[in-house]
């Protein structure tokens, strides 16, 4: 901003004194969408007029290579079984820091991002509050990942007349984190369906903003322990596999991927399944 500022002026060098970069700031950060000119106060070297275009022009290279990092970070969650392009894995992005309220970067970010993109609550502040927390051990103040959504699975009541949602891993669970289920089964194969909601009565049912996650099949019965493709077996209930014991256990690491891993207890044969990252 300043070498433009230098160069409306026709000053040579341009001016990097500390007065001037001040101004600048000051300048930049009445910036508007709609802001066609931007005039800068140089004090004994007058006022210089930069048209707004032609600095965003000179701010490309750089807001191309803030978007090339978090491309780089977003290869980076994949590699871990995040898929940054999963609403339900990357729920937001939130803009901090000075750029915050610079136009050119808010409207590459939109589009590159749309409503992934969050204005943080205090984004000029987030590096200090950071900063604060980190120099202060004595504030007593714990920073941990915590998931924003609850995750769970359908299961059947009332011996099949009725279905229920199990919540698993609840708003806030802290990671790592166990779960362990363990049941009697009463069909062949289990067809598990998993959700994630926003909410939860006090019955521990979804009443907010229910999504579909994944499904997965579990052989119940032993003689279909060693098939592959489960989904095709007809749904038929069986009681004669009550007398069997089903364990289901859940890891939520500290990354927010989720694994389960059931087992027939009484048979001695298990399949384990990832089922993604909860955000």
């Amino acid at each position: 901003m300043l070498s433009a500022a230098s160069a409306a002026l026709g000053i040579v060098p341009p001016l990097h004194d500390a007065a001037s970069l001040e101004r600048a700031r000051e300048a930049k950060e009445t910036l508007r969408t709609a802001s066609k000119k931007l005039l800068v106060d140089l004090g004994d070297h007058g006022t210089a007029t930069i048209d707004v275009a032609a600095l965003y022009a000179r701010c490309e290279p750089l807001i191309e290579r803030t978007l090339a990092e978090a491309d780089r970070l977003f290869d980076r969650l994949r590699t871990r079984g995040i898929d940054p392009d999963d609403p339900r894995e990357l729920g937001g992005i939130y803009l901090v820091g000075g750029a915050a309220a610079f136009p050119a970067v808010a409207r590459r970010l939109r589009a590159r991002f749309g409503k992934k993109l969050q204005l943080a609550p205090q984004p000029f502040a987030a590096t200090a509050i950071g900063l604060a927390i980190a120099a202060d051990p004595e504030a007593n103040l714990l920073i941990r990942e915590a998931v924003t959504r609850h995750f769970g699975v359908w299961r059947e009541a009332a011996g099949g007349a009725d279905k229920i949602f199990d919540p698993l891993i609840g708003k806030d669970a802290p990671a790592p984190t166990t779960i362990e289920r363990r049941y009697h089964p009463t069909h062949a194969v289990g067809h598990l369906r998993f959700y994630e909601c926003g909410a939860v009565d006090a019955e521990g049912q979804p009443v907010q903003d229910l999504v579909p996650w994944t499904d997965i099949y579990f052989p119940y019965d032993p003689s279909l322990a060693e098939r592959g493709e489960l989904a095709q077996v007809p749904d038929e209930r069986r009681p004669d596999l009550m007398d069997l014991e089903i364990a289901e256990t859940y890891t939520y690491a500290p990354d927010g991927t989720i694994k389960v891993h059931i087992e027939n207890v009484s048979r001695g044969y298990g399949r384990t399944y990832e089922l993604g990252a909860l955000r």
